[in-house]
């Protein structure tokens, strides 16, 4: 059926608001979703900078951590260079003797300072060493020396550390602890490799002990064609214990060593002042009491005790005939020892065998000074009986026992070596001469005795074996 126009127009009307109202839906819903995406994108974005914020902290730490890295590189070379510099400046040496003898008598004595006994003794002769230098610049060095004496259980000392600065090839100066130049083995007498002995010779080398100094040595050495001029000028200062006495000594030392080819001739020049502090207090009342009428009466004097010695050497090594000799004297003010003293020793090397003999003589030269009749007057003109009398007495009848002492000794000894580093020796001495003096010999008694012992037999004879290795 045919519409009217009233309700075409009613139908147009109709269909215009349905179109309009899903456009407006269609924008509503348009317009919605552009709001949702824009909130994604501005959390997007928020997003994006805050990665990107994390992104720089991030590569700021990578930076200093690379930073770091480089440094600990840097480091690293610095030290490893440093340890490498450090490790071809350094030189370690050392040496060791093993060693057994035995005094050949029945009485507690004991031979030599710090001697073996007359029992089986390992300890006397054991000693180990370590030496270590380290080449600060090309003139500079720095060495130390630890040595372990008498057995392998006491304790390392700084046996000597110093350092070595070389001005040019011919001039250097050593300051700190070193040792002064009396003899002809003083750089090298506990490396028992570097001589024939088991020991050197007690009657050059025991008479005074100091061993070690605190100081400055002045060195040169010039060449010539076969010729060689060494020089040491050392001013050292050393406090030291005897037997007797404690003393502090300010000690001089002009050494000089001429050697042409195979030869060598020494002379060494020693002067020390010497402030005394006697143990025993009956023997310091009783030197004091003597020094009142003559310093030459007392022990030693209290104060700048005088002492001057005197050693000449010589020494022959072609590498197969080997002479070695030292003259020594040392005198001192006072009733305490003056010593003449010298050895000679010639040995023969037939391949790695080294058969050698010695011959040895000491002799205190003050003899008379210990008779002095001004003693015997001194103690009787004191109170019969009272401590002073008592301590005179005592220093009289003491002090030629002490030190009065007179001996001759032979030696025979062979060494064997079994490599260029290791040796081992066999050797017998014989103690003779002593005309009633207790010459080298002290008493090893450890129970509590004190007293001097003279030995009775005049033929003393002392066995040695040792093994010396240096490395």
């Amino acid at each position: 059926m045919e519409q009217n126009p009233n309700q075409r127009s009613s139908t147009r009307r109709s269909g215009w608001r349905e179109n309009t109202r899903l456009v407006l839906a269609t924008a509503l819903l348009s317009g919605s979703a552009f709001a949702a995406d824009d909130a994604r994108i501005l959390e997007l974005e928020k997003r994006i900078n805050e990665l990107e914020k994390q992104n720089k902290t991030q590569e700021a730490t990578i930076s200093t951590l690379q930073d770091d890295a480089e440094q600990q590189r840097d480091g690293m070379q610095q030290l490893f260079n440093l340890t490498k510099d450090i490790n071809q400046g350094i030189r370690v040496s050392g040496f060791l003797s093993a060693a057994v003898a035995q005094v050949a008598i029945d009485e507690e004595l004991q031979w030599g300072n710090e001697g073996p006994d007359n029992e089986i003794d390992w300890n006397s002769d054991s000693i180990v060493g370590l030496q270590i230098s380290y080449s600060i610049t090309e003139r500079l060095s720095a060495v130390l020396q630890m040595v372990s004496k008498g057995g392998f259980n006491s304790e390392f000392d700084a046996d000597w550390f110093y350092l070595h600065y070389n001005f040019n090839e011919s001039f250097s100066i050593m300051a700190g602890r070193i040792r002064p130049q009396f003899f002809m083995m003083s750089d090298y007498v506990e490396v028992g490799f570097t001589y024939p002995w088991i020991r050197p010779p007690v009657e050059v080398y025991d008479p005074i002990p100091t061993d070690v100094g605190q100081g400055v040595s002045f060195n040169y050495v010039t060449h010539w064609d076969d010729w060689e001029f060494r020089a040491h000028l050392q001013a050292l200062q050393s406090e030291d214990q005897g037997t007797v006495s404690q003393f502090d000594a300010q000690i001089l030392v002009a050494a000089f060593e001429l050697s042409y080819n195979d030869w060598t001739l020494g002379l060494r020049k020693s002067n020390m002042q010497v402030d005394v502090l006697l143990q025993n207090e009956v023997l310091r009342r009783g030197s004091s009491i003597l020094e009142q009428t003559a310093s030459s009466l007392s022990i030693l004097p209290a104060e700048n005790a005088d002492i001057e010695g005197c050693n000449l050497s010589l020494r022959y090594d072609d590498g197969a005939l080997l002479i070695l000799g030292e003259m020594s004297y040392f005198d001192l003010e006072g009733l305490f020892v003056d010593t003449d003293s010298f050895y000679l020793t010639t040995g023969y090397r037939f391949g790695q065998w080294l058969p050698h003999i010695t011959y040895a003589r000491l002799n205190s030269t003050d003899d008379d000074i210990r008779r002095d009749s001004r003693i015997e007057t001194i103690k009787n003109n004191l109170p019969a009986g009272s401590t002073d009398q008592m301590a005179v007495a005592t220093v009289q009848s003491l002090a030629p026992i002490l030190w009065n002492q007179e001996s001759t000794s032979y030696a025979i000894g062979v060494n064997y070596f079994f490599s260029p580093q290791v040796v081992g020796k066999l050797e017998a001495k014989m103690v003779t001469d002593r005309n009633g003096t207790i010459s080298q010999f002290q008493n090893a008694n450890t129970s509590g005795a004190s007293a001097p012992v003279i030995p009775d037999d005049d033929h003393i004879m002392i066995y040695g074996l040792s093994v010396d290795v240096v490395f």
